[in-house]
């Protein structure tokens, strides 16, 4: 390892080591001009010329990140083909130093901490930045002692640069989620890595121990040993919220690392329900209460109406004034409503009348609307009794009757049925067969129907069949290869007829995976199946992959050898 205090890199002057890890130191520097100081961090290997510029697209993403709880990234760039990044100091260390391991702590301050990572990294998660490296080495505390999430996509510059040690790599395997070990990363990963940083605080230890291959072996097969036990302080709901968020399938963890921490909230303090004694009514500001009581809807005696009874009058008692429609403006209240009528102007008004003059003057004299309906359904009576006898005279006419103008009855009968026969042809009387018209008949012989065409034999097809090769793999690994993967080729065919259906299955998913899960393929097509080795394994061990077409298994066994 080299010792870079004193040297320059970037704008910043190296002075002092703030701490070291298995591929990266970080050094305390100054800025040259503004004399400011700030954690720069320095890969220790140096970086590929092609892989540079894949870095400083990175970085660059990253320092867009702007979160109360994310420390922010300054500045990065390449000196001499080591990668560094400057980032905010934080002057009171990790989480790690805070709380050494083998020390459980409190659920309350459990709970905190989780509050803020898991606010930092749903804000990342909204801006498609997974951590993937998250451990108490990597939450650091501010000034005021609150939770910075650092080194975001550090492990991905440190595994392209092959610089990570074997101590750092079992100091990070003991909380990289399965699917990450496969080299499938996604948000749940750090939810879980989250979930074993929780498990460590609780109880003072990860979940999992052991070597590198054994650690990575217990992550995606073994379940994590209980939070609660009897004489335990940690409840069966905070062990439920943990073991969810600890599940080997990411689907099966929470939709997101936010509602692992509402979920964690809630099962340390839930809320108790709320209930209002009877009789009581909430704190209103004076007066607010009587008025509510006062204007509460009443419900009505059993029996009573709900309407107002309307008094029914006869016919021949309503005033005649009152069948005549009069022209109102809109908004115009009739004379006599209760909800008021309008303020009138008596130089406008004859003596003895409620009514406007303005108002009685134009008064139409027409029908009233009794007379005008009982007019307008007799013309609809004459109307539809005019349309009727239409109908009737044109149903008796000999189109209607199936007979078409200039057409026999037979020939009528043929175009009914569908049988009409070419312009200039006669047609065949009904009920007798059809004769050859090439036949001569003579009288007392059966005139011979028309020999119909012998129908032709059936195609004979060969049945589909799948043919997958090779019929076995092996795959050649060595041991201590955290990530590493092998892919090789499976090619299957139908080299029958027919359409064929297929599906693929693995009996170990935790060692092998597929691209193609089904499909179909007609006379004479072929695939290739990607199939990929995860050498997280601790000794040789074997597999199958199961076609299955029309009631037929094909087994491919698959070999995968750990070469010391």
């Amino acid at each position: 390892m080299t010792d870079y205090r004193g040297l320059r890199f970037g704008n910043y002057q190296l002075i002092d080591v703030l701490g070291k890890g298995g591929y990266a130191h970080v050094y305390l520097g100054e800025q040259i001009f503004l004399k400011t100081r700030a954690a720069i961090k320095v890969v220790d290997s140096p970086l590929e010329d092609q892989k540079i510029e894949q870095f400083r697209f990175e970085a660059g993403a990253i320092a867009h990140l702007d979160h109360p709880h994310i420390v922010r990234l300054m500045d990065f760039g390449v000196e001499n083909t080591i990668p560094y990044l400057v980032m905010d100091y934080a002057p009171n260390g990790t989480l790690r130093q805070r709380h050494p391991q083998g020390m459980p702590i409190p659920l309350a301050v459990v709970v905190r901490y989780v509050q803020q990572v898991a606010a930092a990294l749903d804000y990342a998660h909204q801006h498609r930045i997974i951590h993937r490296d998250i451990k108490p080495e990597n939450l650091l505390l501010s000034r005021k002692n609150e939770v910075l999430l650092s080194d975001f996509g550090i492990a991905v510059v440190a595994h392209r640069t092959n610089s990570m040690t074997t101590q750092d790599e079992v100091g990070t395997i003991s909380y990289i989620a399965p699917e990450q070990l496969r080299r499938k990363p996604r948000p749940a990963s750090d939810q879980y890595a989250l979930a074993v940083v929780v498990y460590e605080w609780l109880t003072g230890n990860v979940p999992f121990q052991g070597s590198l291959i054994e650690v990575a072996m217990q992550h995606m097969e073994v379940p994590p040993p209980p939070l609660h036990e009897p004489g335990s302080s940690i409840s069966a709901e905070v062990e439920r919220v943990v073991l969810k968020a600890l599940e080997k399938h990411w689907q099966m963890r929470f939709a997101s690392v936010r509602e692992f921490a509402i979920a964690l909230q809630e099962a340390h303090s839930p809320r108790p329900p709320f209930v209002r004694e009877p009789g009581t009514l909430p704190n209103f500001a004076p007066g607010v209460r009587e008025n509510l009581l006062d204007n509460a809807p009443t419900a009505a005696p059993p029996g009573a109406a709900s309407t107002p009874e309307v008094p029914r009058t006869r016919p021949d008692e309503i005033p005649e004034e009152e069948t005549w429609n009069e022209e109102r403006q809109v908004g115009e209240p009739v004379p006599g409503d209760p909800r008021g009528e309008r303020p009138t102007n008596p130089a406008t008004q004859s003596p003895g009348s409620s009514v406007p003059l303005d108002v009685r003057r134009s008064r139409p004299h027409r029908l009233n609307r009794r007379t005008a309906l009982l007019a307008l359904a007799a013309l609809l009576i004459i109307a539809g009794l005019g349309l009727g006898s239409l109908l009737l005279a044109s149903g008796s006419t000999p189109t209607a009757r199936g007979v078409g103008p200039g057409l026999t009855p037979g020939q009528t009968q043929q175009a009914q049925q569908g049988t009409t026969p070419p312009p200039g042809a006669s047609a065949a009387p009904t009920g007798n067969p059809t004769t050859n018209p090439a036949t001569p008949t003579t009288p007392g012989t059966t005139p011979n129907p028309t020999p119909t065409a012998a129908a032709s034999p059936t195609a004979t097809t060969t049945p589909p069949q799948l043919f997958v090769s090779p019929a076995s793999l092996t795959f050649s690994l060595h041991l201590g290869c955290l990530l590493n993967q092998s892919q090789k080729t499976l090619t299957i065919q139908n080299t029958g007829g027919g359409e064929l259906s297929w599906q693929a299955s693995i009996q170990n998913t935790n060692y092998l995976d597929i691209d193609k899960k089904s499909g179909s393929l007609g006379p004479g097509d072929s695939t290739q199946i990607v199939v990929t080795a995860s050498c997280a394994i601790l000794i040789t061990t074997t597999d199958t992959i199961t076609f299955h077409w029309s009631g037929t298994d094909i087994n491919v066994p698959v070999r995968i050898s750990v070469l010391l």
